[in-house]
């Protein structure tokens, strides 16, 4: 069983991207409740998490208005329509059977013009390359990392985009995680050309499109 600690991890970097108007926000994965403290500074006036992981789920009723106890993929039909302003998925789609589904089920609890936040591991990461191309290697991880042995996906950023626009969803904002002094500035001698390969993790703010929600009700 996995350390606590390993669910309390805080995701302040993807609090930048949540835009100003958003105040009621659905966490799947919500894990012990980590990025709850920044959620809230941002002036969030509810917050529900869904977590699989009953200790953790446990610990996030203390931090979260309403913790739901599941699988996000088995528990998101129980949920109310159209309630919440924006869903964070941060690093749970990798573990998922099928993300395209669950994202597409998302649609119809999202207010309209409501918004998702994913973050998710960028399998073309140059070490992850270097590994297997050259040492032979993809050794699983027992916890974290984007090898991790609990991952049942993997995708690159454009991957990413593509599974949310073929959910109904319109790409609106993007980010990275930080490189690091040394690779920003392989960044910027290469015009981010090569970002694909130096970004550990890539995020990305969809907004719902007005078309696929009234094809849901059809």
């Amino acid at each position: 069983m996995r350390n606590l600690a390993y669910f309390d991890h805080e995701r302040r970097d993807l609090l930048a991207l949540i835009p100003p108007d958003v105040k009621k926000i659905l966490e799947v994965g919500c894990g012990a409740g980590g990025t709850a403290v920044g959620l809230r500074d941002r002036g969030m006036r509810e917050l529900v998490g869904i977590e699989i992981n009953d200790l953790a789920a446990n610990q996030a009723r203390t931090r979260f208005d309403r913790v739901v106890v599941g699988d996000v993929e088995k528990v998101i039909s129980s949920l109310p329509d159209t309630d919440f302003d924006l869903i964070l998925y941060a690093d749970v789609l990798e573990h998922l059977v099928d993300p395209w589904k669950a994202l597409t089920a998302c649609r119809r609890i999202i207010k309209p013009h409501g918004y998702i936040l994913l973050s998710v591991p960028n399998v073309r990461h140059w070490r992850l390359l270097y590994n297997l191309a050259i040492r032979g290697r993809w050794t699983y991880q027992d916890e974290g990392g984007t090898l991790d042995r609990r991952h049942l996906r993997f995708f690159t950023r454009d991957d990413l985009v593509t599974m949310v626009v073929g959910a109904g969803f319109q790409p609106v904002n993007e980010g990275h995680n930080e490189f690091g002094s040394f690779v920003t500035w392989i960044d910027r001698l290469t015009c981010g050309t090569l970002r694909g390969f130096l970004v550990w993790q890539n995020y990305l703010l969809a907004r719902i499109e007005p078309r696929s929600r009234g094809q849901d009700n059809k």
